[in-house]
């Protein structure tokens, strides 16, 4: 028997609509949007709904609100990019080498917001393609002791990416920076590289709203990898 395919939340379709209805029909910067009450009666829903929707527009920079007067179209700001990897690492596969707890250093527990001699998690991955070994991940998790969930990822490497299909992404965001660097010892051990070849290091924090910090990682690649590619403007968000 076929399974039903869910419908996803309705805030998620009125988000969806809106966010195309701007793209589309190429909305002018600063044109107001239909009111709270007016989007209430179309889609027949509260207005809890609707503002749930229009917050998530907010936040992924397409509509701006003004009190008492309503939402508007935002500009699109063309100095800010989404970023994805190339083709070559989406068709990649990747393996957990090792899963352990540590003690961080100082920039770590700052980033974490974890207490000096605290410990985290420190998960060990590597991508390939081929065969071949184009990169390593270190990714930092607090950890607490005696938390069943944590136990059990420990002992099974299965740790998800906190960030998913079933996520939605008003809930997280991620900080990002990107550096050249020389391999460290444990890196270059991975890798099987030179220790004098130049590295792409990818910095992610992922937080909540709330600015608390879930996870941080560190990718290191090869160049052989293709890079990274970028996009700004509305197109970004259209998933």
């Amino acid at each position: 028997m076929a399974k039903k395919k869910t419908q996803p939340p309705l805030h998620s379709q009125i988000y969806s609509d809106i966010r195309d209805w701007i793209i589309e029909n190429d909305i002018a910067a600063n044109e107001i949007l239909p009111s709270e009450n007016s989007l209430c009666a179309k889609y027949d829903t509260t207005r809890r709904t609707v503002r749930e929707a229009l917050k998530r527009l907010e936040i992924d920079g397409i509509i701006y609100s003004q009190p008492k007067r309503g939402y508007f179209v935002k500009r699109p700001s063309l100095g800010n990019f989404t970023i994805e990897n190339s083709d070559f690492i989406k068709n990649s596969t990747s393996e957990i080498r090792d899963t352990k707890i540590v003690t961080i250093n100082d920039e770590i527990q700052q980033l974490l917001q974890v207490a000096p001699h605290k410990f985290a998690i420190v998960i060990t991955r590597v991508y390939s393609r081929d065969g071949q070994i184009y990169g390593a991940e270190l990714k930092y998790i607090p950890y607490k002791r005696g938390e069943p969930s944590i136990e059990n990822e420990i002992h099974y490497a299965v740790f998800p990416d906190p960030v998913d299909e079933k996520t939605f992404s008003f809930q997280y965001h991620a900080r990002i920076s990107i550096h050249a660097v020389l391999p460290p010892e444990d890196v270059h051990l991975l890798l099987g590289c030179s220790k004098d070849e130049p590295l792409l290091l990818i910095k992610r924090l992922y937080v909540t709203q709330a600015e608390k910090p879930i996870s941080y990682s560190e990718q290191y690649l090869l160049p052989s990898c293709g890079g990274l590619h970028g996009i700004s403007g509305y197109v970004q968000n259209k998933r």
